[in-house]
């Protein structure tokens, strides 16, 4: 069995499963308790389910941000890569370099 940790998350106590080590668990604890209280706090009414779904979404719209930020960065790197080899292929042939030739 997984290890579990108790959390307080919006007012009660939730055994979850242990992420990484207790203390980064304690930390997403923290975070989402913290989302919930600004959720709270521009709401004019009271919905603990409705906060909670508002909370995931917003935390999956961040991970979806970031996984595509990730996605940019990689096709940018990759584009950068290419770059350097036709760089280095050109080089290789002004400079009448054979690579395969220890000198």
């Amino acid at each position: 069995m997984a290890n579990r940790i108790k959390v307080k998350i919006g007012g009660r106590v939730y055994e979850v499963p242990v992420y990484e080590d207790k203390d980064h668990t304690m930390t997403l604890a923290k975070d989402l308790q913290k989302r919930l209280e600004r959720i709270e706090k521009k709401s004019d009414r009271i919905d603990t389910q409705g906060f909670t779904i508002e909370a995931a979404m917003e935390l999956l719209a961040d991970l979806y941000e970031a996984r595509d930020d990730l996605r940019a960065q990689e096709t940018e790197y990759l584009s950068e890569l290419d770059t350097l080899d036709t760089e280095l292929t050109r080089l290789v042939k002004h400079l009448n370099i054979n690579p395969k030739d220890p000198q």
